[in-house]
């Protein structure tokens, strides 16, 4: 359990948690439950005592303030720090507007140039999002700085909706897209294909949105008439384009011997009388495990089965 939000450490969390459980504990007893030293016990007791989130009874024992009225309290502090910061965040945004006269600051927010800041913006839109993010995504993707998109993957734990159409032609230059429509769907992203995709885009709440302006620059645009145009030519799109049949997550069970086989560095020739298959249907069959694994190279096959466990034996029948 953690209370950050609230300004309480990892540590002062524990402890604070720890005595909330029991009726009341002694420094000893606290020190074994969360298990620290007595001296450090006894120095966050007395912090957490400033803090007014637990107070000493007479003798020796300690017992938790109530959390709906101490961590009550805390919370409120925050609201109002967080007011605050906000009055703050405003005139400093007055004073942006104010030294830009020539920019539509009401509706262009930023102006992201190179692919870092692009995907730094991406980012920062992402973790921001509360209920949905629309995307249209097309060759070549529109950041691919060195910021982590693990946005996207905590955007979707925490129950944003996410709807995605790419570009048929992505998936025909890009197989490893294949593998990540279906972590993708496997997280409960929504994903089409369309054959046209008209711009690249990516809409966050339907407050925001980044487009791109040229090769290497993008625009962050806030609500107005823009992003409702832009949130239309989505739904457009979404509308036009098609669920696709991505095929098997995993190989058939009939490639488990080919799998063992080039595992084991069998000749092309070798596996192909092994297997009674004519050379050209073996290089179609290897073509679609690489395809598959989203890899190019035989070696990196062999990678990708090790790690997933792509054996014959857990492998399912081969579909007509």
């Amino acid at each position: 359990m953690s209370l950050h939000s609230l300004g309480l450490s990892d540590q002062e969390s524990r402890a604070y948690a720890a005595l909330a459980r029991v009726k009341s504990a002694s420094v000893e007893e606290l020190a074994r439950e969360v298990g620290m030293g007595v001296t450090e016990a006894a120095d966050l007791l007395e912090q957490l005592a400033r803090r007014m989130v637990v107070v000493r009874r007479p003798g020796i024992r300690w017992t938790a303030v109530r959390p709906a009225v101490a961590l009550g309290a805390l919370l409120a502090q925050r609201r109002e720090d967080l007011g605050a910061t906000r009055v703050v965040l405003d005139e400093l945004d007055d004073a942006f507007r104010a030294a830009r006269p020539d920019v539509a600051t009401d509706v262009v927010l930023d102006v992201a140039h190179g692919p870092d800041e692009i995907a730094d913006r991406m980012h920062q839109i992402q973790v921001a999002a509360r209920s949905e993010v629309l995307t249209l995504v097309k060759s070549p993707v529109m950041a691919s700085g060195s910021t982590d998109d693990g946005a996207e993957d905590d955007a979707v734990r925490r129950g944003v909706e996410y709807r995605v159409v790419l570009e048929r032609s992505m998936l025909e230059e890009e197989p490893r897209l294949v593998e990540g429509i279906h972590r993708a769907r496997a997280a409960g992203e929504q994903v089409r294909v369309a054959g046209h995709v008209p711009t690249k885009l990516i809409v966050v709440d339907r407050e925001v949105a980044l487009v791109p302006l040229g090769s290497d620059s993008a625009v962050l645009l806030g609500a107005g008439g823009l992003l409702d145009a832009l949130v239309a030519l989505f739904e457009a799109v979404w509308e036009r384009g098609q669920e696709v049949d991505l095929g098997p997550e995993e190989p058939e069970s009939d490639d488990g011997p080919l799998i063992t086989m080039l595992l084991a560095g069998l000749t092309d020739d070798a596996i192909a009388r092994d297997l009674g298959i004519s050379p050209r249907t073996l290089q179609r069959r290897v073509r679609g495990l690489l395809d598959l694994a989203g890899v190019d190279t035989r070696l990196q096959l062999g990678y990708v089965v090790a790690q997933r466990g792509w054996t014959g034996g857990s492998l399912g029948p081969r579909s007509e």
